[in-house]
């Protein structure tokens, strides 16, 4: 877990007792609503022995599995998916470079404790796996511990289609076709396994990320401004999520926002950024060598649902500018509470977004200027803003709710485990 943590300065105790949304907990809260009970099964290296927690804001059960002392032990040498980005690796002799490479490719196939995991699947009497991401060797690792006590195996995907290790590319064809079905919400995603894997359609359910609507909604705009210290009157383009420069597009998002502001109507609006991460030091140098103007960065990754629902009830349209996502939760949190999103053609987007009628623009990736030139285009029109910012929360109350996506995936698992 803090592989994935640590990027967004959070630590387990914080995950345990504060972090709410995400996936991870729609998804619990989806088949709750639907009669399904769930545990989250997670490994840390900062655990010695199995462990089970409360979800404190959902009552959530999770389990801890530790990492093996094999795992720890290598991470801790420094062995990881990163090492090759030391420029000094490569130099070193063919012997140290060639197990080190192995050691890589190892690495991820240790991290997940079968033998735990398959006796936690006795104990708690699991009747179904869901893993997250197929394209990661926890799915490889949880096929095995599902064919071995015979539990059926299904898996989500989140984003990852890049393979880490070269073990992958002998496993996950068979991980995939053991597998008792796949969950995609992204078309682009589903023709790919599709076509990628010979797997049939009926192994794939086009199924969306689930979104709690009792969580997010929109508040009054000025009382929302006032409490998080905003411009009260100013335009405000709204960001949130962890800062990664790269996959997420904030260097276009900045030069974007840099050019919408030459424009000579466009001095009372403000760029809204909350988020923290590996690049925010990047990211702060991009901002600063650009001199770029009426820019707000919170720097946190914020924890409490109710405080991130205040800023994006304190915006008036919602930039979206990622190069690379697997089905994006950050547009939908923003379009459930009112606000018109102008987002980048990445994976899953034109899943949320088809057209203005589902309350946003579509704009190629890293094209600048047609950032600039949708964010002037809802400046200027205030009535679109809220015929839009209507249409974002109608789209989403209708295909995104907590009841909508726990009876399609209970549907799923009853149709597949009966074939």
């Amino acid at each position: 877990m803090e592989d994935f943590l640590s990027e967004i300065n959070v630590s387990l105790k914080e995950f345990r007792e504060e972090m709410t949304g995400g996936w991870m907990f729609g998804y619990i809260r989806a088949l709750k609503m639907c009669g399904i009970d769930s545990t989250l099964i997670c490994v840390s290296a900062q655990v010695h022995r199995i462990e089970t927690w409360t979800h404190l804001p959902t009552g959530a059960r999770i389990c801890v599995l530790p990492a093996s002392r094999l795992y720890r032990w290598l991470a801790g040498h420094g062995i990881s998916s990163a090492v090759w980005k030391n420029d000094s690796v490569p130099q070193r002799s063919f012997f140290v470079r060639t197990g080190v490479r192995f050691l890589q490719d190892l690495l991820p196939y240790l991290a997940t404790p079968v033998t735990q995991l398959r006796r936690e699947l006795k104990t708690r009497k699991i009747d179904a796996i869901l893993c997250q991401e197929y394209e990661h060797a926890r799915f490889d690792l949880s096929m095995v511990a599902g064919v071995l006590s015979k539990v059926p195996v299904y898996a989500t995907f989140q984003g990852g289609n890049t393979q880490f290790s070269r073990l992958e590319r002998l496993f996950r064809p068979m991980s995939i076709h053991k597998s008792a079905g796949l969950i995609i919400g992204s078309s682009r995603e589903s023709d790919r396994v599709r076509k990628g894997y010979g797997l049939s359609e009926r192994r794939i359910a086009r199924i969306f990320n689930p979104l709690d609507l009792s969580m997010w909604y929109p508040e009054e705009r000025r009382p929302a401004r006032l409490k998080l210290q905003l411009p009260e009157e100013a335009f405000l383009v709204i960001w949130h999520g962890r800062v990664d420069l790269w996959r997420k597009g904030l260097d276009t998002l900045i030069e974007g926002w840099r050019r919408f502001m030459t424009g000579p109507t466009h001095r009372d609006a403000y760029l809204v950024l909350v988020g923290d991460g590996s690049d925010s030091e990047r990211l702060r140098e991009v901002i600063g060598q650009n001199d770029v103007p009426h820019i707000i960065w919170r720097r946190e990754y914020v924890l409490d649902r109710a405080v991130m629902r205040q800023y994006l009830s304190a915006g008036d349209v919602y930039a979206f500018t990622s190069r690379h996502e697997g089905f994006p939760v950050a547009p939908l949190e923003a379009m459930a509470c009112g606000l018109p999103v102008v987002a980048t053609d990445c994976v899953g987007v034109r899943d949320i977004l088809d057209g203005e009628s589902y309350g946003g623009f579509i704009v190629p990736v890293d094209d600048v200027a047609r950032l600039a030139e949708k964010l002037a285009a809802l400046f200027d029109d205030q009535v679109l803003r809220q015929t839009m910012s209507r249409h974002a929360r109608e789209h989403v109350m209708k295909s995104f709710s907590l009841s909508t996506v726990g009876n399609q995936l209970r549907d799923f698992f009853s149709v597949q485990n009966a074939l």
